[in-house]
């Protein structure tokens, strides 16, 4: 850039220059004569100077070029990073998700496991009663059969309690 500035300057110097040096010829030659003229000396001295406009002003598309494309690089780079960050979010919303059902199904097995170990302990407890009210069972230990004869009015269920326990209860009874 530099390098630029200071080329700028030297063309915009010695177009001054041979500005100052053309007005002056004007001044000179008053009495100007189309024969004393000479086009390619005045071509010379001007092509000079438009070659040194013409290799600043490629310089500068050159530059404007390079601008061009680090900017698009910074933009490009910019759009990755964006790219990356959004990727790294939804990443981590992933692993809490995925965090958070391993955990549920954690829970789920625990709780399984808890009623799985309670059926065991009801089943252990309901055999050890078994064993123990046959072990403490003997002819002198049973209690009597209780029976429920269940029917509407006037059926005969009086009648029939009467004549499994040989009473007569039924006899006492109005209606």
């Amino acid at each position: 850039e530099e390098k630029q500035e200071e080329a700028k300057k030297e063309v915009v110097e010695e177009v001054k220059q041979a500005e100052s040096e053309a007005a002056e010829e004007n001044d000179d030659q008053d009495d100007w004569d189309g024969g004393d003229w000479d086009a390619d000396s005045d071509d010379d001295r001007f092509g000079d100077l438009e070659k040194k406009l013409g290799a600043l002003k490629v310089n500068n598309n050159d530059d404007d070029e390079e601008d061009l494309i680090e900017k698009e690089k910074r933009l490009e780079q910019e759009r990755l990073k964006k790219i990356g960050l959004e990727r790294q979010e939804r990443e981590r919303i992933e692993a809490e998700k995925l965090a958070k059902f391993l955990a549920e199904q954690e829970a789920m097995a625990i709780e399984e496991q808890l009623k799985l170990q309670k059926r065991e302990e009801g089943k252990k407890k309901r055999l050890a009663q078994e064993k123990a009210n046959l072990a403490a069972r003997s002819r002198d230990n049973l209690r009597c059969p209780i029976s429920v004869i269940m029917g509407h009015v006037d059926t005969g269920k009086t009648k029939l309690l009467d004549k499994i326990r040989k009473t007569n209860v039924q006899g006492g009874e109005a209606g």
